[in-house]
């Protein structure tokens, strides 16, 4: 791994999502990739590094963690035996605490706050990261290099949807 690449941390290495951001920040070449993974044996050649994480066991975030300038993390609330809320307050925790500059949360989630019983507390606990993310009044420069790595623009809940589910026309 250079030396000289700030690190992204990719939660979900290995899934459809994170897989999508781990070879794309790969084809850039402007990051070094570490793969997190809870086997990193069947996935030693994904990323510049790969590393053991397990949502589930917060203590595996540290070491996964450590060193990374941005960590992207993809949760799955329908994943059986999964505390969506839990796990996401445990890696914002991590990244917290290893001083994590950007952070990006990946969630279907997301389109339900309103009604998830605990988005006032993951709110509250996300505007640590307010001033390095979209969610900052200053996110012009940090769209711009997110669209840069993507090497398009984003595409729009709408768009992805009608891809990837069959939505009946409306009447």
């Amino acid at each position: 791994m250079s030396n000289t690449k700030k690190l992204i941390a990719v939660v979900g290495a290995t899934g459809q999502q994170g897989g999508a951001v781990v070879r794309a920040l790969q084809a850039q070449g402007l990051f070094a990739v570490r793969a997190l993974t809870r086997d990193p044996s069947k996935h030693r050649n994904l990323a510049d590094e790969v590393v053991l994480a397990d949502l589930n066991r917060p203590e595996t975030l540290k070491t996964a963690f450590a060193g990374a300038h941005g960590v992207f993390l993809v949760t799955n609330p329908w994943e059986p035996g999964t505390d969506e809320r839990k796990q996401a307050l445990a890696a914002i925790q991590a990244a917290k605490d290893a001083g994590v500059q950007h952070f990006i949360w990946s969630t279907l989630q997301e389109i339900f706050a309103g009604w998830f019983p605990g988005a006032k507390d993951i709110a509250e606990m996300l505007a640590y990261f307010e001033a390095h993310t979209y969610l900052g009044s200053d996110s012009r420069d940090a769209i711009a290099l997110a669209n840069k790595v993507a090497g398009r623009q984003p595409t729009k809940f709408a768009a992805w949807a009608r891809a990837k589910f069959a939505i009946p026309a409306a009447a």
